[in-house]
């Protein structure tokens, strides 16, 4: 089995030979890596090519992605007209993936007959690599939590042949704000199995300019709850939700009602709302986001 390897980069100069080179050392998978840039101005060319030169046994794919931000750079590839029929891993520039990774998530996927993304936990480190500790384990994976939540890291994630079909027939109708949750977001609405391995796949690589970062860190949670406070969290369940409308009748039966029903409350304050959240089973991980979410959907704010 061959993997693409999908590597969007922006100004990843610092950290990038460090996950290039985990890559090379992927134990017992052969893979092709292509490479999505949005612009960069430091050194991320130069790494690129130096490692397409050393490593001339594998295709090695540099183009220029649409400098419209992260997510919108991964779904170019992932929508490009020429991306080979296998299955495909989605890399961040900024981690290092452990030898086993792509071993262990094709093994599973080779197991699966229909749509299948596979996902891991991630061994969670600072900016050195140091001080690593295990990412929390996760809730079951469902499509009325993913309304709301994703679940299944973007760098861990692998999908088999009919999960990738899948998405390149369903690209977002708006733009989105992360290619992950939406790829999360769309496999759980069609049915597709999904996995979240609890052996970490790679070290998850903290610093200063992580999109999000691990929720699990205190400025992490602190900033998270400034995005409810502010509304950020509120336009991306909006945007989330207008982008898939148009695919509602590809969705499973009982996840089309669920998000016609949840595209009709957004916004709309008050307890009813909860109670239908409640009935169709839309909640977040943990208690306590949950409580959060519900107080957000009983004001209004989401």
């Amino acid at each position: 089995m061959k993997i693409t390897i999908l590597l969007a980069t922006f100004n990843g100069a610092q950290h990038l030979g460090a996950q290039l080179a985990s890559i090379a050392a992927q134990d017992g998978v052969d893979w092709r890596l292509w490479v999505s840039d949005d612009g960069s101005t430091d050194g991320t060319l130069s790494v690129v090519t130096e490692f397409a030169r050393t490593h001339q046994d594998h295709e090695v794919r540099l183009m220029q992605g649409p400098k419209a931000g992260s997510a919108a750079n991964f779904l170019h590839l992932l929508h490009h007209p020429d991306l080979p029929d296998d299955p495909v891993a989605f890399c961040d520039q900024d981690d290092v993936w452990l030898p086993h990774k792509l071993r262990r998530a094709s093994d599973w996927i080779a197991r699966q007959q229909g749509q299948a993304l596979y996902g891991s936990a991630t061994l969670v480190s600072d900016a050195a690599l140091e001080k690593a500790r295990p990412s929390r384990q996760r809730g079951l994976p469902s499509f009325p939590r993913a309304l709301v939540q994703n679940i299944v890291a973007g760098n861990t994630m692998l999908l088999n042949r009919p999960a990738v079909k899948a998405l390149r027939q369903m690209p977002p109708a708006c733009p989105i704000a992360f290619h992950d949750w939406w790829v999360y977001l769309v496999l759980s609405g069609t049915g597709a199995d999904i996995f979240v391995d609890p052996e970490p796949g790679l070290l998850y690589r903290q610093h200063s300019h992580n999109e999000l970062g691990d929720a699990e860190r205190l400025v992490a949670m602190a900033r998270r709850l400034r995005l409810v406070r502010d509304g950020a969290y509120g336009q991306w369940l909006r945007t989330n939700t207008k982008a898939l409308l148009p695919y509602a009748p590809q969705l499973l039966p009982e996840h089309s009602v669920t998000l016609h029903q949840f595209a009709k409350d957004l916004g709309r304050p008050g307890p009813s709302r909860v109670r239908r959240m409640i009935r169709a089973g839309i909640r977040r991980d943990g208690g306590a986001q949950t409580a959060f979410l519900y107080a957000s959907a009983l004001s209004g704010r989401v």
